[in-house]
């Protein structure tokens, strides 16, 4: 028949995850094993050849004091836990009830339904992988909770970098060498110049969502702008901003981080202002080729009709430089007129 294995939390209204399992008529516990197994249902199976002969033992993947299995659709292999008492049909009885994390922090004693526990300190995630092992009835680890500044500095520092290497990179492209008169690839280009003009914005405007904090532009933590566009950090004044006011900073950097992104993605996503420019042009590439075919065809036409009027010339022209010799023979041939005689 059909088994179906459901995992849930108990008192649950519906599973959480319930998978169907075929058994064939008269399969054996091997058989019943492997079928499980195969099924992907969360449910480790084994077969335990005992004193009372071959057993089925089921084991869930889920940990959680709250977590438990139920089997139905074939009555050889049920076993409901919410039912009590268990039905006596019921083939399988509990040898091990999920268990939750037990454990004290700092001396108070915590609980939680799993061994992921995120609220023992509020934005803390503790994940519990050992416990004490016999003979000894507990452990215990030390947890050092710190800011971690090194991060924040990093991430200042990247965003400082991209910024910096777009304005090389922008400065390249629309140059133009006076001495050598060589212009860059993109010089004059009004893509390039709107992309350096949409960067610059990000960097001079406040975001929004600073407009009510003490800390309100990158020059606040010692990011100030250089005469070449370029930014430079003050690394001083970087440490003490976030020494006083690590929340404002993170802020900051994220509000402006978030800025750049929403302006480079105006440039570089899929339907930003490059994609547009490129779409414009491959139009424009397109228009021309089809324009050049049109000039070539008739150029050809033109070619055409010019050599039938110039071989029409040329027979022309043969006709007449015989007609000339005829009329040149004939003119020779007539008798000589003297006049004094």
């Amino acid at each position: 028949g059909t088994l179906t294995i459901s995992l849930d939390s108990l008192g649950g209204s519906s599973p959480n995850r319930t998978t169907t399992v075929t058994i064939a008529d008269g399969a054996s516990p091997e058989n019943v094993r492997d079928a499980i197994n195969n099924a992907g249902a969360g449910v480790a199976a084994v077969v335990i050849n005992g004193t009372a002969g071959k057993q089925l033992v089921l084991s869930s993947e889920t940990a959680g004091s709250n977590q438990f299995v139920k089997l139905s659709g074939i009555a050889g292999l049920a076993y409901d836990p919410n039912a009590v008492p268990a039905p006596l049909t019921d083939p399988f009885a509990q040898t091990q009830a999920a268990q939750g994390a037990t454990f004290k922090l700092n001396g108070i004693a915590v609980s939680a339904a799993t061994n992921n526990v995120t609220t023992a300190i509020d934005g803390v995630t503790l994940n519990l992988l050992k416990g004490p092992e016999a003979p000894a009835v507990s452990l215990s680890t030390s947890v050092t909770i710190s800011k971690d500044n090194a991060s924040l500095s990093t991430g200042l520092s990247a965003l400082v970098k991209a910024f910096n290497d777009f304005q090389t990179t922008a400065n390249s492209l629309g140059s133009y060498d006076a001495t050598t008169k060589k212009a860059g690839a993109l010089n004059g280009d009004s893509t390039l110049r709107t992309a350096q003009a949409n960067v610059r914005a990000a960097l001079g405007t406040v975001p929004s969502e600073l407009a009510s904090a003490s800390l309100q532009r990158l020059s606040d933590i010692g990011v100030t702008q250089q005469k070449d566009g370029k930014l430079l950090i003050d690394s001083s004044k970087l440490s003490a901003a976030i020494t006083s006011d690590l929340t404002g900073v993170a802020n900051l950097v994220a509000a402006y981080g978030k800025s750049f992104k929403e302006a480079t993605d105006g440039l570089i996503g899929s339907s930003g202002l490059i994609a547009a420019r490129n779409e414009g042009l491959s139009a424009s590439i397109k228009s021309l080729g089809k324009q050049s075919e049109v000039i070539s065809a008739r150029l050809t036409q033109i070619e055409a009709r010019y050599r039938r009027q110039f071989t029409a010339l040329d027979t022309l022209m043969s006709g007449m430089t015989k007609t000339s010799t005829f009329l040149e023979q004939q003119l020779a041939n007539l008798p000589s007129y003297n006049q004094g005689s």
